[in-house]
């Protein structure tokens, strides 16, 4: 079964999209919507659905940034952000930590690029300002989706033909060339995150 916590497709719309409507390859389906799911979100260095980042009873998922570095922005690593649940700072020591809430006056946050401003600076150190936060899609962009689905098709239909450049028959070719075409690849580049 496809791991629905982030794929950005599933197996019935991927079915849809190749007109194939038996059980033969559902498996395979499956494997193929985990890995473009995978590959789509490294390519463009973040999660799509929407993900809870916070620190919880035997997990810590919240997002760790230097002060140092910070000059007054702070890029999150996932967008757009749904909730902005909390933004500390460490007062004490990396071993032995004391986190205390900034105060909402004193930053501002675009949710849209995940991006939170501090008019005033933060606190200099090291992994000493912690953010908690909700960001991603309720539902996965229709154009997300489509690039996952043609990927998918992609893969599926080369899996015969691994290691050939291009297929002809009956005077049509099909270039296999690289494996994100022009037009998925100007779908993820919207996404891409900015790296600073």
């Amino acid at each position: 079964m496809a791991k629905e916590e982030y794929s950005l497709t599933n197996l019935s719309k991927i079915k849809s999209f190749l007109g194939i409507d038996d059980t033969d390859s559902d498996e395979l389906f499956n494997d193929l919507i985990n890995s473009i799911s995978d590959f789509i979100e490294n390519f463009c260095g973040r999660r799509f659905i929407s993900t809870v980042y916070e620190v919880a009873e035997g997990s810590d998922t919240a997002e760790y940034f230097d002060g140092d570095d910070i000059v007054e922005n702070i890029y999150l690593k996932n967008y757009p952000i749904t909730e902005l649940s909390k933004v500390e700072y460490n007062s004490g020591t990396f071993s032995t930590p004391d986190w205390h809430e900034y105060d909402a006056d004193d930053y501002s946050y675009d949710a849209k690029a995940g991006i939170i401003t501090f008019e005033g600076g933060v606190r200099g150190g090291k992994q000493n300002i912690r953010v908690s936060y909700t960001a991603g899609y309720e539902t996965i962009p229709h154009d997300i989706e489509l690039a996952a689905n043609k990927l998918i098709a992609k893969s599926f239909n080369k899996r015969k033909s691994e290691g050939v450049t291009g297929e002809g028959a009956g005077g049509a070719n099909i270039n296999w060339g690289d494996f994100v075409s022009e037009d998925i690849k100007a779908i993820l580049d919207k996404y891409e995150k900015v790296s600073l």
